[in-house]
């Protein structure tokens, strides 16, 4: 095993970089998200209660992994060229509005 140089550092402090920046963008769209569905939530609605359930439902019930993938490969498929950054962003924001909501 080799020891770690200063490369080896910039390289890290960068992906820490893009790591923070993910999870602000991701917390900030599940935030905004999540309190647009509270908010359809309190005006008691069976209609609206019943797409809140099924919302929560769906991303509570599904694994992390298989929504990053399909926001990734699932929506350049159906033909929506998403940059990875982007993808990862609404897939952890709309994972995380479902259990913020």
């Amino acid at each position: 095993m080799r020891p770690l140089n200063s490369g080896d550092f910039v390289f890290l402090l960068e992906g820490l970089k893009w790591t923070i920046g993910l999870s602000a963008a991701a917390l900030l769209l599940g935030s905004l998200l999540a309190a647009l569905f509270v908010a359809l939530r309190l005006l008691r609605s069976p209609v609206l209660n019943g797409f809140h359930n099924g919302y929560v439902g769906l991303f509570q019930g599904t694994p992390l992994i298989g929504q990053l993938f399909f926001f990734y490969f699932g929506l350049s498929i159906i033909g929506f060229d998403v940059p990875p950054f982007v993808s990862a962003t609404l897939a952890l924001g709309i994972y995380s509005s479902a259990f913020l909501s």
